[in-house]
C-alpha cells in the first residue's frame, strides 16, 4: 500500500477528510493509528522469543539457567494479551498527557531503590533509545515540528516532549513487564527482538504520520515565537571538521541537515567556472561530504583518466537545476547503459556512463548545443553516485536481471544526491537502507533459481513504483526500503524455522553419537572379562541400549547412569561366581537382580517373549558351571554418519572426521567464527552462492552452514572448513551492509588516488 492509497498526497489540494479540518479529530486519528501500528509489531513476537530460548536450552540442556529462561519465556508468552493491553494504554496515555501538556511530576516520598533487573532494563532502554534517535533523527524532527504545530492549534502554551519519541515508546515497552518477568539472558533476547522490529516500524510510522500531517497543512517548521527553542537543551553542535575520522567513508553528524526543503539551486549562469574553487561553508556550519572529498575526487579523476561529457573549455555549464531537470527526463528511460557497466560489458565505468546520458538528455531539452560540462557540485555528485553503484556491483553476487534494477535507480539517486548530501555520510539514510535490502533480495543463488526469480520479481515491483513515483521526497525511499525489508523478513522467518529444525536434528544425532560412544566404552571394558555367551550377549545388546537411553535422558552425572553401571558390575561378578557352583547363593542373588535385567530388555524394545528367552539363556549359564567363559569383542552399533551424504554435492572432500589436511592457523580462525557469519560456497564451475553459519554444536564444535532458505548445505568441523577455505571452495564474506562496504571501497579508491601523486613526487 502506498501513501497515496491510504492517506492521500501532501499538497494535493484541499484536505480530503474531516480529520484534516478538525485538529481534535486529527489528534484522535493519530493516537489510534499510532497505537495500532505499534501494537501490531508484537504479532508473533513472544512466540519467536520463546523459540529462541528453547533453542538456546537445547544447545546446553545441562544449564539450569537456560531451562529457567525457557520456562520464563513461555510464561511471558501466556501473558502476552495482558502485556499488549498495558502497552497500548501507555502509548495512548502518552498522547493524552502530551495533548493536555502535563509534565510528569516525581513524588519524592515514593522514591525507592531500583532492583538490579529494573536498573539493567533502564540502561538497555537508554542505549537503544539513543541509537534509534540517531537513526530516525531526520524523520522525527519533521514529525516533532508538525506535532508541535498541531498542539498549537489545540491551544497549547508550551512545548512538550513528543509522545512518539523513541524514549517514550521504549519506556512504555519496559513498563509493561513485571519486575520479575525477565532474567538476564531472556532480557537480552527480548530487547534484541524488540529493537529489530521497532526500527522498521518507527520508520514506517513516522513517514505515515508526516504525510498525514502534511496533508492537513501542518508544516515541519515551528513559527510560533513561544516554540523557537526546543524543549530540553540547545541542539548539539556538529563535530569540528578537523576532528573528522573516516570510517569506511561514513561521517556521522549529531544533527544532520534537513532534507525536506533544500535551498533553491542557483541559475546556470551563476554557477562558478570550472576552474574556480567551490564556495566554502559558512562559519560554524559543518562541511558537506562533497566538500571534504572534493580534492580527492579531482585527484582520482586525473589518475584514472576519466573524461567529462565534453572537453573542458568554453561552453555551457550545467548547474543543479539543469542536472535535476535532465535526470528527471531520463528517470524512466532504458537503463541498458548502466546495466552494461554493472554486468562488466562496458569497462568505462559508471561515472562516464552517467555523464554521457546527462549530456544526451541536456541536448534533447535544448539546454546545450555545443560543448558542455558540469559545475563542481554536480560533477562531484555524479562521481560519488557512480562510484557507489559500481562498488556495490563489484562487491555483490547479483542475480540475472539485477543489474537492470540498479540501472533504473541511478537517476533517482543522482537527483537525491544533488540535494541531500547525507546520502554519503549517514549509514541509516533511507536510500542506503533501500540499497542494502535490494542487494540482499537480488543476490545470486545458483542452487535455487526459483527462489532467485521470486526475489527479482518482487524487487522489480518495488523499484518500478519508486522510479515512477519519485518526486524528490524522501518518504518514498522509506516506504520502498520497508517493503523490501518486510518481504525479506517474512522469508527469513521461514528460513529460521528450517534452521531450527536442522539444528535440532543435528543436535539430536550428535547426542546419540555421544551416548553410543560413552556406552560403547563401558561395553568394551565389560566384554574384556571372561563371560558366558548369554551374559556377553546381554551386555552387548540390552545393557548397551539401557546405557544409551540413560545418557540421552538423564546424562552421565545422573543416578540412573550410576545405577546401570553398578548393576552391570554386579551382573558380571555373578557370572564369574557361577563357575564355582554356588547354586543356593547364586539363586538368591539372581532373584534380586532379575527385575533390572527385565527392565533393560524392555528398554531395548523386547516383548515378553523375547525377554523370557534372554532370561532363560542367562539362567542356563548360571546353572551350568562348566559353561565356557571367555573375553569377546563388542559388536558394531548403528552409526549416524555426517559425511558427504546430504552435503553440497560439489564439495566431495567433506568427510566424517576432522582428519583432513588443513592449516592449523586457518583452523584456529575457523574456531573463532560465530553464528551468522556469512560465506560463499564455490562449486566446481566457479559459481559462488551465499551461505551462513546457522548453528555451532556445543558438543563437537561443528558448524551447520545453510543457504538463505535455511536449508542445510554443510556440516563441517573447523578443520574441514579450514581445508575448504585454503582450497578456495569456501570464501568468508564480510558482515558489513552492502552500502557500508561500498562506501569503504569508495574511500579506499580516493585514498589511493591521493597517495599516487605523493609517491610520484617521492
Amino acid at each position: 500500500m502506498t501513501v497515496s492509497d491510504d492517506i492521500g498526497q501532501p499538497g494535493s489540494g484541499q484536505p480530503k477528510t474531516a480529520a484534516a479540518r478538525d485538529p481534535r479529530a486529527l489528534f484522535d486519528e493519530l493516537r489510534r493509528d499510532s497505537a495500532d501500528q505499534l501494537a501490531n509489531m508484537f504479532d508473533g513476537f513472544f512466540e519467536a522469543v520463546e523459540e529462541q530460548a528453547r533453542l538456546a536450552w537445547l544447545g546446553n540442556t545441562a544449564s539450569r539457567s537456560r531451562q529457567l529462561d525457557c520456562e520464563a519465556a513461555g510464561a511471558v508468552r501466556e501473558r502476552a494479551d495482558r502485556f499488549l493491553t498495558n502497552y497500548r494504554e501507555r502509548i495512548e496515555r502518552n498522547f493524552d498527557r502530551w495533548q493536555r501538556m502535563e509534565i510528569a511530576v516525581v513524588d519524592t516520598r515514593a522514591l525507592s531503590l531500583m532492583s538490579e533487573n529494573q536498573l539493567q532494563m533502564q540502561l538497555m532502554a537508554q542505549s537503544m533509545s539513543a541509537e534509534l534517535m540517531r537513526q530516525v533523527a531526520g524523520a522525527f524532527e519533521a514529525l516533532d515540528g508538525r506535532m508541535t504545530n498541531l498542539a498549537l492549534s489545540l491551544g497549547a502554551t508550551q512545548r512538550m516532549p513528543g509522545p512518539l519519541r523513541p524514549a517514550a515508546i521504549i519506556d512504555a515497552f519496559i513498563a509493561s513487564f513485571r519486575s520479575d518477568d525477565l532474567s538476564y539472558d531472556l532480557r537480552s533476547m527480548v530487547f534484541r527482538h524488540y529493537e529489530k522490529r521497532l526500527m522498521p516500524t518507527l520508520s514506517f510510522l513516522y513517514a505515515r504520520l508526516n504525510s498525514r500531517l502534511a496533508e492537513a497543512g501542518l508544516s515541519s517548521q515551528v513559527h510560533d515565537p513561544r516554540h523557537a527553542v526546543p524543549f530540553g537543551a540547545t541542539p548539539e553542535a556538529p563535530p569540528a571538521t578537523g576532528a573528522w575520522v573516516p570510517d569506511g567513508g561514513v561521517v556521522e553528524f549529531a544533527r544532520p541537515r534537513p532534507i525536506a526543503a533544500p535551498q533553491a539551486p542557483a541559475p546556470a549562469n551563476e554557477s562558478p567556472p570550472a576552474g574556480r574553487p567551490a564556495p566554502q561553508p559558512a562559519e560554524g556550519m559543518p562541511m558537506r561530504y562533497r566538500d571534504i572529498v572534493r580534492d580527492r575526487l579531482r585527484e582520482w579523476r586525473n589518475n584514472v583518466g576519466i573524461a567529462t561529457a565534453e572537453p573542458r573549455g568554453a561552453g555551457s555549464v550545467l548547474g543543479t537545476a539543469e542536472v535535476r531537470s535532465v535526470a528527471n527526463l531520463l528517470q524512466g528511460d532504458d537503463p541498458g547503459a548502466f546495466a552494461r557497466v554493472l554486468d562488466g560489458a562496458d569497462t568505462r565505468g559508471m561515472p562516464v556512463a552517467i555523464r554521457e546520458s546527462l549530456a544526451q538528455g541536456a541536448r534533447q531539452l535544448g539546454l546545450a548545443s555545443g560543448p558542455l560540462h558540469f559545475a563542481p557540485d554536480e560533477e562531484d555528485a555524479i562521481d560519488l553516485v557512480g562510484m557507489l553503484f559500481q562498488s556495490i556491483g563489484d562487491s555483490s553476487l547479483l542475480a540475472e536481471g539485477a543489474a537492470s534494477l540498479y540501472g533504473r535507480l541511478v537517476m533517482p539517486y543522482l537527483r537525491l544526491a544533488l540535494t541531500d548530501d547525507s546520502l554519503f555520510n549517514r549509514r541509516t539514510h533511507p536510500a542506503r537502507r533501500l540499497l542494502d535490502a535490494l542487494t540482499e533480495a537480488c543476490e545470486a543463488d545458483p542452487d535455487d533459481t526459483g527462489y532467485e526469480r521470486e526475489n527479482i520479481a518482487f524487487a522489480s515491483q518495488v523499484v518500478e513504483r519508486l522510479v515512477t513515483g519519485y518526486r524528490e521526497e524522501l518518504e518514498i525511499f522509506v516506504l520502498a526500503a520497508d517493503e523490501l525489508q518486510q518481504f525479506q523478513e517474512q522469508r527469513r522467518r521461514r528460513a529460521e524455522l528450517a534452521e531450527r529444525r536442522a539444528a535440532e536434528a543435528l543436535h539430536g544425532r550428535e547426542r546419540l553419537l555421544q551416548a553410543r560412544a560413552a556406552s560403547a566404552e563401558h561395553v568394551t571394558a565389560m566384554l574384556a572379562r571372561p563371560l558366558s555367551a548369554a551374559f556377553a550377549g546381554f551386555f552387548d545388546s540390552q545393557w548397551r541400549h539401557a546405557l544409551e537411553q540413560a545418557f540421552l535422558r538423564d546424562g552421565v552425572t545422573s543416578s540412573r547412569w550410576t545405577e546401570l553401571r553398578s548393576f552391570g558390575e554386579n551382573l558380571a561378578v555373578l557370572d564369574r561366581d557361577a563357575a564355582q557352583a554356588l547354586h543356593g547363593e547364586l539363586a538368591a542373588r539372581w532373584l534380586a537382580i532379575e527385575p533390572e535385567v527385565s527392565a533393560c530388555c524392555r528398554v531395548a524394545g523386547l516383548d515378553q517373549g523375547g525377554t523370557d528367552q534372554v532370561l532363560a539363556r542367562m539362567i542356563f549359564a548360571l546353572a551350568h558351571p562348566d559353561t565356557p567363559r571367555a573375553a569377546s569383542e563388542p559388536g558394531t552399533s548403528d552409526s549416524v554418519e555426517e559425511g558427504a551424504a546430504g552435503q553440497l554435492a560439489s564439495l566431495q572432500i567433506i568427510g566424517g572426521t576432522a582428519t583432513v589436511p588443513h592449516d592449523p592457523a586457518t583452523a584456529a580462525r575457523m574456531r573463532r567464527l560465530r553464528v551468522d557469519q556469512a560465506m560463499g560456497l564455490v562449486d566446481e564451475q566457479g559459481r559462488e552462492s551465499y551461505a551462513r553459519v546457522a548453528w555451532i554444536s556445543p558438543l563437537t564444535g561443528r558448524l551447520l552452514v545453510v543457504n538463505r532458505r535455511g536449508q542445510r548445505k554443510l556440516v563441517v568441523s573447523p578443520e574441514q572448513l579450514a581445508s575448504l577455505v585454503d582450497a578456495g571452495r569456501v570464501v568468508l564474506r564480510t558482515t558489513e551492509a552492502p552500502c557500508d562496504l561500498a562506501m569503504k571501497r569508495l574511500w579506499q579508491q580516493l585514498n589511493q588516488a591521493q597517495a599516487a601523486p605523493m609517491a610520484a613526487i617521492a
